[in-house]
């Protein structure tokens, strides 16, 4: 294969091997663990979020690799740190106001109900899911395209399509809330915008909607 060759395969490869760990490998491993051991809904939470950890630290090795070799774009982990808390807290809260009307559409019931091994969960597989989709994946896009917007456009589909055991609109709406992560990532050039925006959003809207 030539240069050109293996630089468009590279994306394409790492995109194939998320496919495979998101929607088999994964899966599989959740089967056999729910069903061969007896676990409480904490324990079940917690192993869920663990799965996501895991995912991301099996395709992070490929695309060092990949990268070492020059054939993948870097992404950047923190950028300007103040800016990013800045803007990853605002669009955080924005996110959950647009959740409201979405889970009552659901008929999500509305009650305070602070759970703290979603939050811990949350904490790991949140920053996997950043390293995932707004790090792996959208440099992967990047790397394809060369266009900022159709990479964001990609990892934003990749999420959406992630969160597979959800009701079709919903993924719909997780696509949006994609772009507005992956928009974050465009104007921080940081993973800790996202990363605190993604944090807020999901602990609000798991504390509020049932």
């Amino acid at each position: 294969m030539t240069s050109r060759s293996l630089k468009t395969f590279a994306p394409l490869f790492l995109y194939l091997l998320w496919a495979v760990l998101r929607f088999s490998l994964m899966l599989k491993i959740r089967r056999i663990v729910f069903q061969g051991f007896e676990l409480g809904a904490a324990e079940r939470i917690l192993f869920s979020h663990l799965l996501i950890v895991l995912e991301a630290a099996i395709l992070v090795l490929p695309y060092l690799f990949l990268k070492k070799l020059n054939w993948i774009d870097g992404f950047h982990v923190l950028g300007n740190t103040r800016q990013s808390v800045r803007r990853g807290t605002l669009y955080g809260l924005l996110l959950f106001v647009t959740v409201v009307p979405v889970a009552l559409y659901f008929g999500m019931r509305f009650s305070f109900q602070f759970s703290l091994p979603g939050v811990v969960g949350n904490l790991f597989s949140n920053g996997a899911e950043e390293v995932i989709y707004r790090g792996i994946l959208f440099s992967a896009a990047l790397s394809l395209f060369r266009k900022p917007w159709l990479a964001v456009a990609a990892s934003a589909f990749a999420f959406g399509f992630g969160h597979w055991d959800f009701p079709y609109l919903f993924q719909a709406y997780i696509v949006a809330v994609g772009f507005v992560l992956g928009w974050l990532y465009l104007r921080t050039k940081s993973l800790l915008a996202p990363y605190i925006a993604h944090m807020i959003a999901d602990i609000l809207a798991d504390s509020f909607f049932h």
